[in-house]
């Protein structure tokens, strides 16, 4: 069984946060633009978790309403790419640290 380094506990810890919060993310933009079904428990899942997620990101832009019911929602794609940058930041910031004790 190999044990979980220490030394990458950090940057491991980061990579997961980020991955699980843009993955969650990105399946909300795919479902708000295939119109899926809000009565669907994997939808309702995926919004739900999502919300916390957004509420920063809330107002800083309106969604694009497309052709029917499939909506563009320009703030998740906005939190998406500041989660991104927060979380290559926070890299760069354990790297550096990481490199600073050695």
């Amino acid at each position: 069984m190999k044990y979980i380094d220490s030394k990458n506990a950090g940057t491991n810890l980061i990579n997961a946060f980020v991955t699980l919060t843009l993955a969650v993310l990105g399946l909300r933009v795919v479902f708000s633009l295939l119109d899926a079904d809000t009565t669907n428990s994997l939808v309702r899942w995926v919004y739900s978790t999502s919300e916390p997620l957004m509420s920063p990101f809330r107002n800083v832009f309106s969604e694009y309403a497309g052709s029917d019911a499939h909506v563009l929602e320009l703030p998740v794609l906005f939190a998406m790419a500041a989660y991104a940058v927060v979380g290559v930041v926070a890299l760069g910031f354990v790297a550096r640290t990481s490199k600073s004790k050695r």
